[in-house]
């Protein structure tokens, strides 16, 4: 990924480990339909099936070690 879409890809996922503390579908949702817009077919899908679960932990979880994968640090 070049370094703005990087940027912007840390952005959304550091909003995406907000919206799942909520609990809530909702306000992941849209970000995660954001997300997989913006990266590689495949990168989003652990996120979206724990999702589709309402397994929010298990959701923050994917968000961080894709996070990993991709090289960017997220604070929350």
């Amino acid at each position: 990924l070049d370094p703005a879409r990087l940027e912007r890809v840390a952005e959304l996922l550091a909003a995406l480990l907000l919206a799942l503390d909520a609990d809530s579908p909702d306000g992941a949702e849209p970000l995660l339909n954001e997300l997989a817009a913006s990266l590689p077919a495949g990168h989003m899908q652990t996120v979206g099936m724990m999702l589709n679960e309402f397994d929010f932990r298990g959701a923050e979880a994917a968000t961080r070690q894709l996070a990993e994968k991709l090289g960017i640090s997220l604070k929350a």
